[in-house]
């Protein structure tokens, strides 16, 4: 089957929470096992995410939806956190969808939207369970780094957490 990846409109907030929601319950079930012991507030961060949605959007990011026959099955998130650098959030493919490359085609086209941005660097942060993200990730040409400024999860979360980034030119 073929993917189809493109903006986010208000349209697809059904589907984005649907995304957002199994990506936090998947993110909540690793948090919940050592070193964190962290019981992750999916609804307060549910809440949080759609009242800020505006950091997403042009002229601050852009939200990708990936879709399969119409059916949405993929996100991720861009934001440029200072004038040329952009950072990727909540990178999600659904589990019957993995496999297919999507996830390749949402990175490579939040590098694209962060270049028409003005970025000339990307960050991201990721949970360590996470490591067929990071090989993702890797593929795609980003390497382990410490973490940026920009980091917005919790301290207590911060315990063993990895960081990546990207140089764009």
């Amino acid at each position: 089957m073929n993917f189809n990846i493109r903006p986010y409109s208000d349209a697809d907030r059904p589907s984005l929470e649907r995304l957002f929601r199994d990506y936090l319950a998947l993110t909540a079930k690793e948090l919940e096992k050592a070193p964190w012991h962290f019981e992750l507030p999916i609804d307060v961060v549910m809440s949080m995410t759609f009242d800020n949605l505006e950091m997403f959007t042009p002229p601050n990011g852009q939200i990708l939806i990936a879709t399969i026959d119409g059916e949405a099955h993929g996100t991720t998130s861009l934001k440029m956190i200072r004038p040329a650098a952009a950072e990727i959030k909540r990178m999600y493919v659904t589990r019957e969808a993995r496999g297919r490359g999507i996830g390749e085609s949402l990175v490579l086209a939040a590098v694209d939207i962060a270049l028409e941005l003005g970025a000339t660097e990307m960050y991201l942060d990721t949970p360590p369970p996470f490591k067929s993200a990071h090989r993702l990730y890797q593929r795609q040409g980003f390497i382990w780094t410490e973490e940026y400024p920009e980091v917005e999860i919790p301290d207590e979360l911060k315990i063993d957490w990895l960081y990546m980034h990207k140089r764009l030119l």
